[in-house]
């Protein structure tokens, strides 16, 4: 991806972003630079994030996002290059359970079972679907959650 290029997504990136914009993009900066990510606030010491460490849990809980653009961001964004079978691109689905057991005043948390003959523990379950692509060095391009 050529400078002008990263500049103008991140541009773009920027104007999703409705509330703590200037937070969230050092966050989103200090993440990216990070060669290990151990906890939030271990981020707010990388020379990215130009905040005190208190306030980047003022931007994870404040941040809003509008998320109309920010998906008509990442479509545009994705690399050409699809894995192809039969001429038509390829996507790949998975079904990950999270267990929360222990957190019992979650709303949206549901009984998950990994198979029929298992008993269900409370938790929540994400779905992906991901494009497959051949460049680089990753291999899907998340769709959807």
């Amino acid at each position: 991806m050529s400078t002008a290029t990263t500049i103008e997504l991140r541009k773009r990136l920027y104007a999703t972003f409705t509330q703590r914009a200037d937070g969230l993009m050092n966050l989103i900066d200090a993440q990216a630079s990070a060669a290990r990510v151990e906890s939030p606030v271990r981020l707010s010491l990388s020379s990215a994030f130009k905040r005190g460490f208190s306030s980047v849990y003022d931007v994870l809980n404040e941040s809003e996002i509008d998320e109309v653009k920010m998906g008509q961001l990442l479509c545009e964004a994705q690399p050409n290059a699809s894995e192809t079978i039969g001429g038509y691109e390829a996507y790949a689905g998975d079904a990950t359970s999270e267990l929360r057991d222990n957190a019992k005043t979650l709303a949206d948390r549901t009984m998950q079972k990994s198979d029929a003959r298992s008993a269900g523990v409370a938790g929540h379950k994400y779905q992906w679907l991901a494009r497959l692509v051949t460049e680089r060095k990753s291999w899907v391009a998340p769709q959807a959650v």
